[in-house]
């Protein structure tokens, strides 16, 4: 087996496309579909060529024609065969193209789930959600640089990691299972910060009244 290597922007196609998988598999079953049905195909022609020729071997029987009419039967057989194996391989090598890029996406999304949470949900938002630039910003609390610094870090670890001589178990067991937590955005830590030193206050005040009481 040659070296494992994976382009950017493979590694981009995968990102931006969270049926991947899916769409590939579906196109496995359909190829291996296509490869039952051409056997099928193949074994009713042969049949049906054999039955007629058979037919008319049997008309020229008192002509003494028949060995002139199995030539004709062996040729057609041979041109038959021939056309059905082009038609097998070019289904083989399709289905062995997809077998690879199924590989591919497999290796990719152990890859991806090595990545911290952070990072693994910047590029959601980026190439799955579609999200705009300046609502990952916001929502993130990340300057434009960071953004960039993350995203840049994210393809350039996923590049490294694929091409590296790890196995599909090592980066398994490498998968990071720390779910992402929001921060808190700028509107509710305000608010927070109202009601705390509200209740300072109401807390300071009540104070003050016990103090001033006599008994």
């Amino acid at each position: 087996m040659g070296e494992i290597t994976i382009s950017t922007n493979e590694v981009l196609d995968y990102l931006s496309n969270p049926n991947y998988m899916e769409q590939l598999q579906s196109q496995s079953l359909e190829v291996r579909r296509q490869i039952a049905e051409l056997d099928v195909q193949h074994s009713g022609i042969v049949a049906e060529i054999v039955t007629t020729s058979q037919v008319g071997i049997s008309y020229d029987d008192n002509a003494g024609g028949s060995t002139g009419r199995k030539r004709d039967l062996s040729d057609v057989l041979d041109v038959t065969k021939k056309m059905i194996e082009e038609h097998r391989k070019e289904y083989y090598w399709k289905y062995q193209t997809i077998l690879h890029q199924i590989e591919t996406c497999h290796r990719l999304s152990l890859v991806y789930d090595t990545l911290d949470a952070v990072t693994r949900e910047v590029l959601n938002r980026l190439y799955k959600k579609k999200e705009t630039w300046e609502c990952i910003e916001y929502e993130l609390q990340l300057s434009h640089r960071k953004l960039l610094s993350i995203r840049r870090k994210a393809i350039a670890d996923i590049q490294y990691r694929y091409n590296s001589k790890m196995t599909n178990l090592q980066l398994a067991k490498q998968c990071d299972r720390a779910v992402f937590t929001p921060p808190k955005s700028p509107t509710k830590i305000q608010k927070e910060t109202t009601n705390i030193e509200g209740q300072l206050s109401l807390t300071v005040m009540l104070e003050g009244k016990e103090k001033g009481t006599t008994i």
